[in-house]
C-alpha cells in the first residue's frame, strides 16, 4: 500500500472519531449537559483539524510528479470530510436550539 492510500484511510479514520464526536455533542445537548456537548465539539474540531495537512499533502505530491494510486479512494475521502463539515454545523445548530428551548421550558414552568 503507497503512501498516499495510508494518507487516505488516516483521513477516514480522523473523520469518523470527529463524526462521532458531533452526534454525542448532539445526544448530549438532548439532555441539557451543555457544557460536556461542548467539550465534544471542541474534541471534534481539535480532531478535523490534522485532517487538513494530511488532506493538502496528497494534491501536493501528484503536482511534484509523484504517481499516486489514491483516485477514487481520495474522492471517497474529499466526501466523508464535507459530510462531517455539514454535520459539526448542524450540531452546533441543533444544541443552541436545545439550549434555547429548555430555557423556554424553565421561563413556562416558572410561570406555572
Amino acid at each position: 500500500m503507497d503512501d498516499s492510500v495510508k494518507r487516505c484511510f488516516q483521513i477516514i479514520a480522523i473523520v469518523g472519531e470527529a463524526k462521532a464526536s458531533y452526534i454525542e455533542s448532539m445526544r448530549l445537548a438532548r439532555y441539557q449537559q451543555f457544557e460536556k456537548a461542548k467539550e465534544y465539539i471542541k474534541q471534534a474540531d481539535k480532531s478535523f483539524s490534522l485532517i487538513y495537512d494530511l488532506q493538502n499533502e496528497l494534491p501536493k505530491q501528484e503536482a511534484q510528479g509523484m504517481s499516486n494510486d489514491y483516485h477514487l479512494l481520495f474522492v471517497h475521502t474529499q466526501d466523508q470530510i464535507m459530510s462531517v463539515e455539514h454535520l459539526k454545523i448542524m450540531a452546533m445548530e441543533m444544541n443552541a436550539c436545545y439550549e434555547k428551548i429548555f430555557d423556554l421550558e424553565k421561563k413556562i414552568d416558572r410561570r406555572k
